[in-house]
């Protein structure tokens, strides 16, 4: 779990395996590898496609390297027709995060971001409203970032009535933690607009 290197080396060797990837190397495994990847591509394998994309991409955002992370996940955008709503919304989201710290793509994250919460309110699963609130939480992470405050307030309001809506005494762990970081994140907006007294509120009954 805190061997760096060795998480690097793992996702450079998973990359290997997915079509469009590092070049299969003329070695023992070139045959499973290629073998592999056209598995990925059939019916049978489009899933799991979609999942070692999807984690990996994660990744490496995360690790300090969102280029890669979009040149794997824009290789994969055939896959989004087959994708289901959860799925597109973490696609976009991905894609969305990546933009965001990769200079010069920046704007282009806002169309991501509008279309993961477009597939967040096609979800018909249980957890719709948890995606539709990171959806809209992901948005006040954009707009803030571009120094649009009302916007970030709005996106931050819509978040937290997202997912307030069936918190309960009994809410999972997760949950509160979710609206824990919505109340942080929005209190900070809050800051930067001069609106102090709200941001104290949110502030502390996020830590409630």
């Amino acid at each position: 779990d805190h061997d760096i290197l060795f998480q690097d080396l793992l996702a450079f060797e998973i990359q290997r395996f997915l079509s469009g990837g590092a070049s299969a190397f003329n070695d023992v495994i070139k045959e499973v590898v290629e073998d592999f990847r056209r598995w990925l591509l059939s019916e049978a394998g489009r899933s799991r496609y979609l999942d070692i994309t999807i984690s990996l991409a994660d990744y490496l955002i995360r690790g300090g390297m969102a280029s890669r992370a979009l040149a794997l996940l824009d290789d994969q955008f055939q896959l989004d027709t087959s994708a289901g709503p959860e799925q597109r919304y973490r696609l976009s989201n991905l894609r969305g995060n990546a933009c965001m710290r990769i200079p010069g793509q920046v704007a282009k994250a806002l169309e991501y971001f509008e279309r993961a919460l477009a597939d967040a309110l096609q979800a018909v699963s249980p957890t719709r409203h948890k995606l539709i609130a990171a959806a809209y939480k992901e948005l006040g992470f954009y707009y803030r970032n571009e120094g649009r405050w009302d916007r970030a307030d709005d996106s931050y309001a819509l978040a937290r009535k997202a997912i307030s809506g069936t918190l309960t005494a009994s809410s999972p762990d997760q949950d509160r933690e979710e609206m824990a970081s919505i109340q942080t994140n929005w209190a900070y907006v809050k800051g930067l607009s001069g609106s102090y007294r709200d941001g104290t509120n949110l502030v502390e009954s996020a830590i409630n």
